[in-house]
């Protein structure tokens, strides 16, 4: 179950997104001893801070679930915070951040998230609120969630799976709307912001028995409003390929990495609105492109450790990121090489010959495997538990049959709509993707100083070689071929054959305040 406030929501406010965070960890320290006790043997509990609130999860066999959740919701809204333990919370919180995104491999998908999501809060803004965060500002965050201000912005969401009575539901699901003085949407009354639209739609999907059928199990769904939330995602341009880049956190990390990132589509993935499915076209271009990708830019030309290609959705937006992290090759080099996999070694290699060999044979057992996955995926009750989460919280569309829908759709995919959907979304020359690359750079080398003049001497040599092949954002350059933003975009020109538009972004706060926005999906 998710608890969510726009005041908690809000993320200019980085206090109160450290106090969110430290509330929840002082009482998880508060609560340890309680929850070891024998009497909840087999039960489990986690407390996670969401960009929307407040997520509550309780598992186990015992038939005591229900009893463990009001015990937790009634402790965690009253237990007393010591001053003691906060201040060591938050000390704990800050040693947290600070090495948030030490390592390359954290870097790039932190800086993924900023760049496409507008408004995320910086590791550094988060840092600057822990150092100032007091225990009042802990339970001020308390207060906005169990003490609302009588206008409704407080929105509850749970799901319930198991064999569990659903006189037993009901009753811990009005005591949590007592505790938290929510009011629950009957149908009955107008809101602005969609709730009895979506309540009705619940309504009659369960009225049509469209939820997936739970073998021996009960499985009770139960929602009160809907979110008021506003999430915006930035447009990235067409045409033109934006790049930034980053120095490391930490001068002793060697490594350096860069993430071609596109955005598919502007419709969300779910099906609702969108009847050609963008979700599961993206996902089986990754499936497809995943091993060819892993084979050329790793195992035969040993770009770097990590070389991969994954489809994410993003506030319900999909997006393709294409990754190579590596101590060899800097970033403009990475970014060259995976340009040409997809612009060229991809597209003619597989797109247009192995993949339509013999009738698209390998392009039909592609699609049969992934069929045969996706049966998988819901054949447990924790797979149908995900699933129902997603349609409710995640994606609002209460699309409970959606598996299905996705099998149908990849069994009635063809290769010719794999292949223009590829082109329209992959291809530079089509100039309609949206594509954006993001840099991780280590930081420069530190001058040694005059200590050592004969050493220096000896070594003027490799100090020119090193000065000429440092980039202009500061850091060694390790293929001296590619050093600038410039050099990139002339060798793309003359590699690839693409007049491609590459712009620097010196500032991302104020780059997204130049773009349009996308309205809420969630």
């Amino acid at each position: 179950m998710v608890f969510e406030h726009p005041c908690i929501y809000d993320e200019t406010n980085a206090t109160i997104w450290v106090a969110l965070q430290a509330l929840i960890d002082t009482f998880e320290q508060h609560f340890a001893s309680r929850s070891y006790a024998p009497e909840l043997s087999g039960l489990h509990f986690g407390l996670t801070r969401l960009q929307r609130g407040l997520r509550l999860r309780v598992n186990g066999y015992s038939q005591k679930v229900m009893a463990y959740v009001r015990e937790i919701v009634d402790e965690f809204s009253t237990f007393v915070l010591d001053a003691a333990l906060f201040e060591s919370q938050r000390k704990l919180l800050i040693r947290r951040l600070k090495n948030w995104i030490v390592d390359c491999e954290d870097h790039i998908p932190y800086l993924a998230a900023r760049t496409v999501m507008f408004g995320t809060l910086t590791r550094e803004q988060a840092m600057a609120a822990a150092e100032k965060l007091s225990v009042d500002d802990v339970r001020k965050v308390r207060t906005f969630l169990f003490n609302p201000r009588g206008d409704d912005e407080m929105k509850f969401y749970a799901l319930f799976t198991g064999n569990l009575p659903p006189n037993a539901v009901h009753e811990c699901v009005q005591y949590i709307g007592d505790k938290f003085h929510l009011r629950r949407g009957n149908g009955n009354t107008s809101d602005d912001d969609g709730s009895v639209a979506f309540y009705n739609k619940h309504k009659s999907l369960m009225a049509e028995q469209k939820f997936l059928p739970l073998p021996d199990q009960q499985s009770i769904e139960y929602r009160y409003t809907f979110s008021k939330l506003q999430h915006r995602n930035v447009v990235l341009p067409a045409r033109d390929v934006h790049i930034y880049a980053e120095k490391c956190i930490s001068a002793d990390e060697d490594n350096e990495g860069v993430v071609v990132m596109y955005q598919m589509s502007d419709e969300p993935v779910c099906f609702g609105d969108n009847k050609r499915g963008i979700g599961i076209m993206c996902y089986v271009l990754k499936q497809i492109m995943c091993e060819p990708f892993y084979d050329a830019l790793r195992t035969k030309q040993q770009l770097g450790y990590d070389v991969s290609v994954n489809y994410e959705t993003v506030r319900n937006i999909p997006y393709m990121k294409f990754t190579i992290i590596s101590s060899q090759f800097n970033p403009h080099y990475a970014a060259l090489q995976i340009l040409k996999f997809i612009n060229d070694t991809f597209y003619n290699e597989y797109v247009l010959d192995i993949l339509m060999q013999n009738e698209c044979e390998k392009f039909k057992e592609k699609i049969d495997i992934l069929v045969q996955s996706n049966k998988i995926e819901t054949s447990t009750l924790s797979a149908r538990h995900g699933l129902y989460w997603d349609e409710i919280f995640t994606y609002n569309s209460f699309e409970f049959d959606s598996k299905q829908r996705e099998i149908e759709r990849l069994q009635s995919f063809t290769f010719e709509e794999f292949k223009l959907f590829y082109e329209q979304s992959l291809l530079c020359k089509n100039e309609q993707t949206k594509c954006a690359i993001l840099q991780v750079w280590r930081q420069a080398g530190v001058d040694d100083g005059d200590d050592d003049e004969e050493e220096d001497e000896e070594d003027g040599d490799a100090d020119d070689e090193k000065d000429e092949n440092t980039s202009e954002t500061g850091v060694a350059a390790v293929d001296p071929d590619i050093e600038s933003v410039n050099e990139l975009k002339q060798r793309i020109t003359n590699d690839l054959k693409l007049n491609v538009n590459i712009r620097e972004i010196k500032d991302i706060r104020q780059w997204q305040n130049d773009l349009c926005m996308l309205k809420s999906y969630i």
